[in-house]
């Protein structure tokens, strides 16, 4: 299959939008990083971030639709080796593709490491609570109360 030049333009639009969007990922996830390495992140800027992330995947959604369009009206499955015997005639967007499926790797271990980090937040936190919870039975329950028959100092006397 040959490709015609409105049909190379269309995809090369959509692979520019789809470079855009990976490298504004990744930027998230960096940031992300960076705040999941510090010692009392803010929960504000933690929100921000994944809200940000949600717009961005909302936005990588939509550019990944149309990719998907353009191989069926070209008449293509969402086979890499098909698409690569097809640009194989188009170098440039041949460079294109390759580069974002480098950075579609970069995003994902980078995502994959962001989610190892957030488990190991919450095994440290869930090792604090045990250990709150072994030193002080029945002083306080789930939800940071004193547990009902819980003794209380009382220091109105």
């Amino acid at each position: 299959m040959t490709l015609d030049d409105p049909s190379t333009a269309l995809l090369g639009e959509i692979f520019s939008g789809l470079e855009q969007e990976l490298n504004d990922f990744i930027a998230l996830l960096e940031e992300e990083q960076r705040l999941l390495g510090q010692r009392l992140p803010s929960a504000a800027d933690l929100e921000a971030s994944r809200e940000a992330k949600l717009a961005n995947a909302a936005r990588l959604e939509a550019l990944e639709s149309r990719r998907r369009s353009w191989l069926s009206n070209a008449g293509l499955t969402n086979d890499p080796l098909e698409l690569h015997t097809v640009l194989a005639s188009q170098p440039v967007l041949a460079t294109q593709w390759w580069h974002l499926v480098t950075l579609t790797r970069r995003a994902q271990a980078r995502n994959r490491l962001n989610g190892e980090l957030i488990g190991q937040r919450m095994a440290l936190h869930s090792k604090i609570l045990d250990s709150l919870h072994q030193r002080a039975p029945g002083h306080y329950g789930a939800d940071g109360r004193p547990a009902a028959g819980a003794s209380r100092l009382n220091v109105s006397a």
